[in-house]
């Protein structure tokens, strides 16, 4: 079991860390730009919020018409995931129960724009379990810059020792490590996986509520 002493706030990353999703945002950037391969580019690009990848890639056609279509096609493969269950990291909701029970506030940190991430949380139904979300547009600054959960401290006003932070990709770490949150690194969807070794990591959520998980 988790030891929650000193801690007022849990913020997690969305993509890959709770919801085994990176690769519907990459095969939806494919069927945008026409080309490429969406396993490569989740290599490259992980992390990285669609208007860094958008830039990346010289998209020739306007961010708002690549933004608006990407949505269309994650929407429609969305639908098509028959289990959408199977994309959740193990033992989240019940971890995301357990927190709430505790009085735990939860916030989302993520580098998607707000469509993408509402989307995300509205169709695998993780919606109510978050207080605060800062998304893409909410900050200056996207990760590896600390800016997103800095901001979740300041308008929540938390210490830093105060908030645990579930983070996948090395740009999302590197945000968390700089924010002084007490980090850990998730490697559920990672194979093989590579290890910051300045934080912690678990296998999946599941450990958490099960120190003998493995």
């Amino acid at each position: 079991m988790i030891d929650l002493q000193g801690v007022r706030a849990a913020l997690f990353d969305l993509d890959g860390t709770m919801i085994n999703s990176e690769a519907i945002h990459f095969e939806a950037i494919v069927a945008v730009v026409g080309n490429g391969d969406p396993k490569k580019l989740e290599e490259l690009y992980n992390g990285h919020s669609d208007e860094e990848v958008y830039q990346a890639l010289k998209v020739s056609m306007p961010y708002p018409e690549f933004k608006a279509r990407k949505e269309v096609h994650m929407r429609e493969i969305i639908k098509t995931i028959k289990n959408p269950e199977d994309k959740l990291n193990p033992g989240l909701t019940d971890f995301l129960k357990f927190l709430k029970e505790n009085s735990i506030i939860c916030a989302v940190v993520s580098a998607s724009e707000t469509e993408t991430a509402i989307e995300l949380l509205e169709s695998f139904k993780l919606s109510s379990y978050f207080d605060f979300r800062v998304f893409r547009e909410d900050t200056h600054l996207s990760k590896p810059n600390p800016s997103p959960y800095l901001k979740v401290m300041r308008e929540l006003k938390l210490k830093a020792d105060e908030c645990l932070i579930f983070e996948d990709s090395k740009v999302g770490i590197e945000a968390a490590v700089q924010s002084g949150g007490r980090v850990t690194q998730v490697l559920t969807f990672h194979n093989p996986a590579t290890i910051d070794q300045r934080v912690n990591q678990i296998s999946s959520f599941e450990e958490l509520l099960n120190p003998h998980q493995t």
